[in-house]
């Protein structure tokens, strides 16, 4: 079958989905606090503007326009002109069901909220996709009809897993190439040509290779959090005295340059990442004018487990593998205290004074006009890169703060 491309046919993206309402007033009061989407604009266009657009004569609408995340919709009114209403029997396997997905971070506490509003349940309760689902499995959702009996979903993804677009992303740096990367696009200094397979050619294989890194659910024998593998590239053979185990690193100091630069040559380096545990004693002092840490390692077996666990798998690779030595070691160190990074929670958030430094805003509990939007708030250090929750944190205060200063 022969696809045009997104610039054969000069499509470059949906700006809006349009729903028609019996009434803009009460759907934008369901879907600003029922579902959290913020008021855009709000217009009433004239017959003779959208007869033709519409192929609906004499009709005044009203369209009030909302946002969520980066996705808008638009409810239309139609003033002067009744409407039909959605079929009360209308079940999901009609050619006119669509519906719209709304993520959430916590369903219970959605789904709560949810309720209190006038809905119509499609769901009997959030369901939960079964883990043996390839593509899909730990995720839950609800579906249910808004107060026109439009179908729409809450859904929420497990931890280490969600969506950013086209494409999903997970703990450590792998990111999927979005769907239009696929498509040839013209850029000012050249041309990026379009590939001869597509996305969904390579959907399924992108979740497989994704579980080949993270190991933060645990294994069948341990069903607690591990943490997550990348591959750091070649090792430099100038850095082995330096991040060889305490134990090699005198011996190391003693094998000539060339030999080292032999050893990188043949060597494959791996970050191994565990999730640190909060504890009351691991915190930053600050005494007279110098900065103290202190730190202790915490979590320690199921940092074991997952070296062991990847160990396991290296050993599992076939000797007579090309380019694969007869016979190797597996040193490791920790990260020294002096290359510590992505410090965080030294000053949390919480509603309690008492246990946190800033409220919820991320404005501190005491001083009114100061904020702290850097990785400090976090209650807990994931296994993952922190930076794009410091981003979106930051947004999101920065809301915070404009709303404020109106």
């Amino acid at each position: 079958m022969n696809i045009p491309s997104q610039t054969d046919v000069q499509v470059q993206r949906i700006r809006a989905i349009g729903l028609t309402v019996m009434n803009c007033d009460r759907s934008l009061h369901f879907y600003t606090q029922a579902l959290g989407f913020k008021f855009v604009s709000d217009i009433t266009v004239a017959a003779e503007d959208y007869n033709d657009l519409e192929g609906v004569t004499r009709a005044n609408i009203r369209i009030i326009t909302l946002q969520l995340g980066d996705e808008l919709i638009e409810l239309m009114e139609y003033l002067n002109i009744p409407s039909q209403p959605i079929p009360s029997d209308s079940q999901s396997n009609d050619l006119w069901f669509q519906h719209l997905a709304i993520v959430v971070s916590d369903m219970d506490s959605a789904y709560t909220h949810l309720r209190s509003f006038p809905i119509q349940p499609i769901s009997t309760a959030p369901q939960t996709i079964p883990p043996g689902n390839e593509a899909s499995g730990g995720v839950r959702a609800f579906k249910f009809k808004d107060p026109d009996g439009h179908d729409l979903e809450l859904i929420w993804f497990p931890p280490g897993y969600w969506v950013s677009g086209n494409t999903k992303l997970y703990g450590a740096a792998l990111v999927r190439l979005r769907e239009r990367d696929f498509e040839k696009v013209i850029h000012k200094g050249g041309i990026s040509p379009e590939w001869p397979l597509k996305y969904q050619d390579f959907e399924p294989y992108y979740t497989q290779a994704e579980k080949l890194n993270d190991f933060y659910w645990g294994e069948p024998d341990f069903p607690y959090p591990m943490g997550m593998v990348q591959n750091t590239g070649n090792v430099l053979a100038d850095m082995i005295p330096a991040e060889a185990p305490p134990l090699m690193a005198p011996f190391v100091k003693l094998i000539p340059h060339f030999e080292r630069h032999l050893l990188a040559q043949r060597s494959v380096g791996w970050w191994l990442q565990t999730e640190d545990l909060p504890d009351p004693n691991n915190q930053i002092r600050v005494v007279g004018d110098k900065i103290h840490i202190d730190y202790t390692l915490n979590n320690t077996e199921a940092s074991d487990r997952l070296i062991h666990r990847w160990t396991s798998v290296l050993k599992s690779i076939p000797r007579s593998a090309k380019h694969v030595l007869p016979f190797s070691i597996y040193p490791r160190t920790h990260l020294p205290e002096q290359a510590v990074a992505h410090q965080c929670g030294s000053c949390r958030f919480g509603t309690d004074p008492q246990t946190s430094v800033l409220d919820l805003n991320c404005r501190t509990h005491d001083v009114d006009n100061l904020y702290v939007v850097d990785s400090s708030f976090f209650p807990s250090n994931s296994g993952a890169n922190p930076t794009l929750t410091i981003m979106a944190n930051a947004l999101r205060v920065g809301d915070h703060l404009a709303k404020r200063l109106r």
